[in-house]
């Protein structure tokens, strides 16, 4: 199963239905040089299940489902409903970073059925997908394009400086194209994973309290030196 994640800006919530219309993907090309055409899009196996995980995470509860979704243009749109209040407190958490635009990002997870690479000056640097089948859209951190990388550097994580400059190089019998998706995926993680763990600290878990200066971070929120806007750990969901 293939991944493509796209930024966007939650623009109008229906705070009652605890819903709002979202980006899922659009024809831009992503980080590792992929593209997804809209008319490809393949829905049906997605609408018998349209349940929305957090980072592609199938051992916990979803945290919302998707009650409408369609293709307009270029963009897979689509609409994402949260549970009522109580029910499912970390969908809670998740519904009040979207609505504060700390998370800004959904990733589609698909399998590609038609398709081509994509040749710039004789190399691949990508694949078109014509065709593909959505199997589930989550709800993500970092999204999969060259500001994500910078900003996770900014953040203390390893990215290789030629990834951000776009002079990639080989690595240990990689292209360009797969040391991206690689570097990708591990940024992604690592992100998820400590948002993750600052939200289940709030909620009240004590062995969920981060170690070094993110457990410093978090412990003057908690004291009330922190900012006010809760988003502690200096995660701004981009």
């Amino acid at each position: 199963m293939q991944r493509i994640a796209t930024d966007f800006q939650v623009k109008s919530i229906n705070d009652q239905e605890r819903s709002f219309w979202a980006v899922g993907s659009t024809e831009a090309v992503d980080r590792g040089g992929d593209v997804i055409r809209a008319a490809g899009w393949q829905l049906d196996n997605f609408k018998r299940n349209p349940v929305i995980p957090f980072a592609h995470d199938y051992k916990q509860p979803p945290v919302a489902q998707a009650v409408d979704i369609r293709v307009e243009g270029t963009r897979l749109l689509f609409k994402p409903k949260f549970p009522s209040p109580g029910v499912y407190p970390f969908a809670d958490q998740i519904y009040g970073l979207y609505k504060e635009g700390v998370l800004r990002a959904f990733s589609v997870g698909f399998m590609p059925l038609e398709g081509k690479p994509r040749i710039e000056n004789g190399h691949q640097v990508g694949m078109e997908y014509t065709k593909a089948d959505l199997y589930e859209i989550s709800a993500v951190v970092v999204p999969a394009n060259q500001e994500a990388l910078i900003a996770a550097q900014a953040k203390g994580l390893a990215v290789p400086a030629q990834l951000l400059t776009g002079k990639a190089v080989a690595v240990a019998g990689l292209s360009p194209v797969q040391i991206a998706r690689v570097v990708g995926e591990v940024v992604e993680r690592r992100i998820t994973s400590a948002v993750r763990q600052a939200l289940r600290y709030h909620m009240g878990d004590p062995d969920a309290c981060p170690k070094g200066p993110a457990r410093v971070t978090l412990n003057r929120f908690r004291a009330g030196k922190g900012s006010s806007s809760g988003r502690a750990g200096g995660f701004h969901g981009r």
